[in-house]
């Protein structure tokens, strides 16, 4: 059985979820996503189990990303951001782009997506392994 350490897992969780909610901030790329969603800002549900539901996903991604990280060997920091690198392209990425090759969804939304997806993986498995 393998051994996930929770607190980082926690840590790392946490991490993700200030990256997300500074990445779609009206700072960064909140506004622009807003836009390009067609989502009235005013009616956009923020509530405390949009968060709790967040914060929820962020928790078992890194879990995942935890238990992924352990089968590929990773032991530093390096091999975590690399490790996310990995997941991310092979995963997140590949099962995103069929929505812009085929539905013709918009890039621009695609990409600050995807973006905040490659950064935040990267980071959490660093913070994982390191």
């Amino acid at each position: 059985m393998v051994h996930v350490d929770f607190l980082t897992v926690l840590v790392a969780a946490v991490v993700y979820f200030i990256m997300g909610i500074a990445w779609y901030s009206p700072y960064l790329f909140g506004a622009i996503w807003l836009r390009l969603k067609g989502i009235d800002k005013k009616k956009m549900r923020k509530n405390i189990f949009s968060y709790l539901g967040s914060f929820l996903v962020a928790l078992i991604l890194s879990y995942f990303l935890s238990l992924l990280e352990i089968y590929m060997g990773a032991t530093s920091f390096w091999d975590g951001v690399v490790a996310g690198f990995v997941i991310y392209l092979g995963f997140v990425f590949t099962t995103q782009i069929p929505s812009i090759i085929w539905i013709k969804n918009n890039y621009k939304l695609f990409l600050i997506d995807n973006f905040f997806y490659f950064l935040s993986f990267m980071v959490v498995g660093g913070i994982l392994v390191g």
